[in-house]
């Protein structure tokens, strides 16, 4: 029974490692590829939120309005900085990425890691196997 439960437990952050991984790809793949995307100059500002802390969000100016909008990477240097962003028009994205901090790097560890989840189920399921 133990064994069944080690290796369900590999399985399930397995499989969550990989469809998260995959996703955030598909989704940095359909920013890059997609034109209606537009670059936009935009301000960091940072603003509390009850579970999160101090989360960073831009704001920038679209169509003589401004917008607001959350970003995906909390590796910014202060307040006030300015950041290039993506942002599509046309679409409700609450969360934009940032031109220059878009990178595919911790979505494929993220894969490789579901890898170390599935041999760990792999070797439960199959000590035998194991010499």
């Amino acid at each position: 029974m133990e064994k069944f439960i080690l290796m369900m437990y590999g399985i399930g952050g397995g499989l969550l490692f990989f469809i998260v991984g995959c996703i955030e790809l598909i989704k940095n793949y359909k920013v890059l590829h997609n034109k209606a995307y537009i670059i936009v100059d935009g301000i960091v500002k940072f603003q509390y939120r009850p579970g999160r802390g101090y989360a960073p969000y831009v704001i920038f100016m679209y169509n003589q309005g401004q917008i607001s909008r959350d970003i995906n990477t909390t590796i910014i240097k202060g307040s006030r900085d300015r950041i290039r962003v993506y942002f599509n028009p046309n679409s409700n994205d609450r969360v934009l990425r940032v031109v220059e901090r878009m990178g595919n790097f911790k979505y494929i560890f993220m894969i490789l890691a579901s890898l170390l989840f599935f041999g760990f189920a792999f070797v439960i399921a199959f000590p035998d196997l194991i010499i």
